[in-house]
């Protein structure tokens, strides 16, 4: 909900297996573009990226309809597969049979 801007209203928000998919209307592209960079910057979500947008008239007034899919984790942490991979030192002496 932070990471909504003004003058965009969210219609949908579903999840299945930690894929998310967010559907709404903006006033126009940048607000939209907003949602996306605000969403990536998050800790809870990753892999975001606009997957439809379409020019629709509502009730006399011109509005962005947007898809958005991506993957969201609740917990706002890196699933440890990651993060032993990314700790430092932790791929140190892989491959490495000196004796």
């Amino acid at each position: 909900a932070t990471a909504t801007p003004d003058k965009l209203w969210v219609t949908e928000f579903s999840e299945i297996g930690g894929n998310v998919k967010i559907s709404g209307f903006g006033v126009d592209e940048q607000t939209v573009a907003d949602l996306i960079r605000r969403l990536a910057a998050s800790q809870y979500f990753r892999g975001v990226d606009l997957e439809e947008t379409s020019l629709v008239d509502q009730q006399g007034t011109k509005s962005k309809k947007f898809v958005i899919k991506g993957e969201v984790n609740y917990l706002g942490t890196i699933p440890p597969a990651e993060a032993s991979s990314k700790k430092p030192g932790a791929n140190a002496g892989a491959g490495s049979n000196k004796r």
